[in-house]
């Protein structure tokens, strides 16, 4: 990523154009969230007026997002999509994610000027992948919160309160999980260093993805009828009770727990809500499950991806999977659901 030309451009549209709309994903994590905090913070010392945009349901948010946002919404600006009125020259910066379907912003895109969509991301593009030319992905990097804390290091900024260094440093462990994955490079290193030296707090950091009882319940009873067909790939799904609706961050609990063994890849499935089943994909780097995970409508890198599916039938889903991670790269076609 060539973040020199990355701050120029933050540099030259937020001088000529001000006001900022930041957004990430759906269905926020930490990563995603904590990039956009940052994002906020630059935007707002380069003299823009930033608002973060995003439109997920309070009861439905993971834990640690939930307590950031808390945290932070005494002097943050939050708003939702459809309390926003964009003019001509606005500015939309996405991070962590590049996709116009993945976005609450899907149906607004088109009012902005694409000379002035900026987008922050180290997810592979793909056909949704929104067409502009400020386009800084790179799936080398290990999170968007990597790439927000490197541009703080080359921009010389200081964040407004030193949480929010914590809050960097939470989302790289997170998608590093805990810099264990082949996506975690040097750079990747010293910038956690570099948050460490401007205030992060590693126990902080690492408080926000603390398991209460209940949700280690959930996440076990995921894992417990993982398969091992093979040695390098596990896939778990809750085979007693399949129709049971899970919190999205229980699947991908389940996915990093499966990988912590001595395997290459590892899967977990559930419903998220009626006919709505979510795939978490891990992988130490040996094996591509972006890839796989595309072909689910998915995506993400190499070493951590996901996917949604709009159907009722989920052993479908666990049969499919288990068969294309056999087979895979053989097996190419993109999957077909049942309703």
């Amino acid at each position: 990523m060539d973040f020199k030309k990355l701050k120029c451009c933050l540099q030259e549209k937020i001088l000529n154009n001000r006001k900022a709309y930041i957004v990430a994903h759906e269905k926020l994590d930490v990563d995603a969230l904590a990039s956009a905090l940052g994002l906020y913070d630059i935007v707002e010392h380069l003299g823009g007026d930033a608002c973060i945009v995003n439109d997920d349901s309070p009861l439905l948010v993971e834990q640690a997002v939930k307590k950031i946002t808390d945290e932070t919404s005494l002097y943050t600006s939050f708003c939702k999509s459809d309390e926003i009125k964009i003019s001509g020259n606005d500015i939309l910066i996405l991070t962590d994610v590049s996709k116009i379907n993945r976005i609450c912003l899907k149906d607004k895109v088109k009012q902005f000027d694409l000379n002035n969509i900026i987008i922050l991301d180290h997810h592979a593009a793909d056909e949704f992948t929104i067409n502009t030319p400020n386009l800084f992905i790179d799936e080398n990097i290990s999170s968007a919160c990597e790439i927000v804390g490197r541009l703080l290091a080359i921009m010389n900024i200081s964040l407004s309160r030193q949480k929010l260094y914590s809050y960097l440093y939470a989302g790289i462990i997170l998608d590093t999980q805990k810099f264990t994955t082949k996506n975690t490079s040097p750079r990747t290193m010293s910038t956690a260093a570099f948050l460490m030296e401007n205030g992060a707090n590693i126990q902080q950091a690492n408080s926000l993805f603390t398991l209460d009882f209940a949700a280690d319940r959930r996440m076990q009873k995921l894992v417990e009828f993982a398969n091992s067909k093979t040695l390098k790939t596990s896939i778990a799904m809750d085979i007693e009770s399949p129709m049971t609706i899970y919190l999205k961050e229980d699947i991908a609990r389940a996915a990093d727990y499966l990988l912590t063994f001595d395997i290459d890849s590892a899967f977990a499935l559930g419903f998220i809500k009626e006919n709505l089943v979510a795939i978490s994909a891990r992988s130490n780097g040996n094996v591509n499950v972006g890839k796989i995970m595309r072909y689910y409508g998915g995506g993400g890198n190499i070493c951590s991806a996901a996917a949604n599916i709009n159907t009722s039938d989920i052993k479908d889903v666990y049969d499919d999977l288990n068969n294309r991670t056999n087979l895979e790269p053989t097996l190419t076609l993109k999957y077909t659901p049942k309703l």
